[in-house]
């Protein structure tokens, strides 16, 4: 059943528009250096490889490489590596489908969703929670927690934090993570199975117990300073 209201049908058409300019995007500038369809055959798989030697498209200068053919394309070097990994996991068929499926539900679901949902390895689980998410017209977060439920734990969870050399500064940031923690918690109450409330519970203590801590910490000392220990 959809979460979101349908979008509009500028919305959709520029979602669908978006798609087919990022497959193509990738298609073709993943055949300048050489590469091939997965089903190619053998001999013009080994003719890609030597073009792709060619090109300079080889261990220890294909990121150089990456970054060049982005330049070309007017966009990040990284969005050009996620469209040439888009245009390997489908064919121009299953973009069409895509696109028509897009339509029919009235979703916004552009290229930043695709490149979400490719980090499902298996192809039939890949499809099936891309088929759910353009139904459900489901934003990125919500795609991203399924993904990420999908994939089951993750040796990596986004990118390493980054902690504040100021003290007060520190003592803010986890201030507002313990408050974050405690507002998902309590949001999430009502879903979680007995035993599991129990332990976020016990958690939501301890975190309250943080976010106190540094709180007295972070406030100022009071006219006199700092108490001093007679001797």
């Amino acid at each position: 059943m959809p979460t979101n209201k349908p979008a509009s049908p500028d919305q959709v058409a520029t979602a669908v528009a978006a798609l087919r300019s990022f497959w193509e995007t990738g298609r073709a500038s993943w055949g300048r250096v050489g590469a091939t369809d997965d089903e190619a055959p053998a001999v013009t798989k080994k003719r890609a490889a030597r073009r792709r030697k060619q090109v300079g498209y080889v261990h220890g200068n294909k990121t150089e490489l990456l970054k060049r053919a982005a330049a070309d394309e007017g966009m990040n070097h990284d969005t050009l590596a996620k469209a040439w990994k888009a245009s390997r996991l489908y064919t121009s068929e299953q973009v069409e489908e895509l696109c028509g499926l897009v339509e029919r539900h009235a979703a916004r679901f552009g290229p930043t969703h695709l490149t979400r949902v490719m980090a499902v390895a298996d192809a039939k689980k890949r499809d099936a929670l891309t088929r759910k998410a353009v139904r459900g017209r489901w934003g990125v977060t919500r795609l991203e927690r399924a993904v990420q439920a999908v994939n089951g734990r993750r040796e990596h969870v986004g990118n390493r934090p980054q902690i504040p050399d100021a003290r007060p500064e520190l003592l803010h940031a986890l201030i507002a993570l313990c408050e974050k923690w405690r507002r998902f918690g309590a949001a999430a109450g009502a879903k979680l199975s007995d035993e599991l409330k129990v332990v976020v519970g016990r958690a939501a203590k301890a975190v309250e117990r943080v976010q106190a801590v540094a709180a007295a910490e972070l406030a100022p000392a009071g006219p006199t300073g700092p108490a001093t220990t007679r001797t």
